[in-house]
């Protein structure tokens, strides 16, 4: 029989429907800027990806492309312009960024409003968590977080400090690492969730190497070989294990990421006119 795939394109067909309903609404369309640093080819392809989905999802998609040399200072001077740029609704700075950048400071620069990244209509949501949710929930699985110990292990562009915070935040028994928790012959009560981005090179995670109480894998490794073939951190004999459930890459979580920036700028341009009418109403 074998695992059980967690695939988000019925995820990804929800948020579609949602955003052709509302995006257009009010005759403006909202507007994603992303800032971004063009590091090197697989950077290029990534503002592609969110291109088209901004092109399907009716929303605006303005690049404002920076240096990799520049500064952080230049860098939250361009965001500043886009925080205070009233056609630009959501705003979006495309990791990884270039090593001497003070990344906490510069995403920290974001107005809270317009930051899709970590916030949904003002409030803290960090994204890849929201993804996450939806995804197991369209699969009957909303509670299983919450019922399991999560090993979060790895870091990167997904797997990032603010992820790991919400999580903690959100959820009771979390914990993080680098790197996989050892396999053990000790009996564990509990089931046990796998959250990984761990740049180990591609299909680095083989069935030997879960612990046999995990019921659930997330990869959101992201890897493209010399042939194109997009692959995760999943090895793909683990699809063969009997009593998993996998969201793999490609199909499971990272589909869902585009489009979730594009439904979170069109609910930001909706605060934002709702406070613009306040705001106007007050003044008369």
């Amino acid at each position: 029989m074998g695992a059980i795939l967690l695939e988000g394109h019925l995820v990804v067909e929800d948020i579609e429907q949602w955003c052709l309903r509302k995006g257009r609404r009010g005759g403006i369309d909202a507007v994603l800027a992303v800032v971004f640093f063009n590091t090197d080819p697989a950077a290029e392809e990534y503002v592609r990806i969110k291109a088209h989905v901004a092109e399907k999802a009716g929303v605006g998609y303005w690049v404002c492309e920076i240096s990799p040399e520049a500064s952080s200072v230049e860098v939250q001077k361009q965001i500043q312009q886009l925080n205070e740029n009233e056609q630009v609704h959501g705003i979006l700075v495309q990791r990884p960024l270039p090593e001497h950048l003070n990344e906490p400071k510069i995403m920290a620069s974001i107005s809270p409003d317009k930051h899709v990244e970590e916030y949904c209509e003002g409030q803290p949501s960090n994204i890849a968590a929201d993804a996450l949710g939806r995804l197991l929930s369209e699969h009957g699985r909303s509670r299983v977080l919450c019922q399991s110990v999560v090993h979060v292990v790895g870091f990167g562009n997904i797997i990032t400090d603010s992820f790991t915070s919400h999580m903690r935040r959100h959820y009771p028994r979390v914990s993080v690492s680098p790197s996989l928790p050892k396999v053990t012959s000790e009996q564990v009560d509990r089931p046990a969730v796998l959250i990984t981005e761990l740049h180990r090179g591609p299909g680095f995670i083989k069935p030997c190497m879960i612990r046999p109480e995990v019921r659930v894998i997330i990869d959101l490794g992201f890897y493209s070989t010399e042939e194109g073939i997009v692959v995760g951190d999943v090895d793909h004999a683990v699809f063969e294990k009997n009593g998993l459930a996998v969201a793999p890459t490609p199909g499971g979580v990272l589909p869902v990421l585009p489009w979730l920036m594009m439904e979170r700028t069109i609910r930001a341009k909706r605060l934002l006119t709702r406070k613009e009418s306040r705001f106007c109403c007050t003044c008369q």
